[in-house]
């Protein structure tokens, strides 16, 4: 999991699009009923993969590298350009923000990933990198 400045920002972010579009939103350890009838949905995950000191000492600035992860779930068998769409839109969140403690540096598109378990949904992955620097 990111820090918690990380995990703010993007959250934010995500639930303000949300609110506008609107869409429903899947948050880790949160209570959360799928769309009925089935309409597309977003499931989110943050990684910190990677936390160093870039400084010595006891007050030392520390560099996180991670990634903000976003499930654009579609439903089995209505094509994927609406899927597309919000992928699009939601990468457009973390693009052109002014440098500042966290700085959203790229994203990958990931393919339409397998079934879920439910066979009602398909993923299709947004991942969207991040570096943060903390003391």
């Amino acid at each position: 999991m990111s820090s918690p400045a990380v995990w703010a920002d993007a959250k934010a972010r995500i639930e303000a699009y949300a609110a506008a579009k609107p869409i429903t939103v899947a948050w880790p350890n949160e209570p959360f009923d799928q769309p009925e009838p089935p309409a597309e949905w977003v499931a989110i995950e943050a990684y910190g993969d990677t936390a160093d000191a870039i400084e010595l000492g006891r007050d030392a600035a520390w560099i996180e590298e991670g990634s903000i992860d976003m499930h654009v779930m579609v439903p089995r068998g209505r094509g994927i350009d609406t899927a597309l769409q919000i992928r699009k839109e939601l990468s457009d969140l973390f693009r052109g923000i002014e440098p500042a403690a966290v700085t959203y540096s790229g994203a990958s598109l990931h393919r339409l990933g397998p079934e879920q378990d439910d066979s009602l949904y398909r993923p299709l992955t947004l991942r969207v990198f991040y570096t943060y620097q903390s003391r």
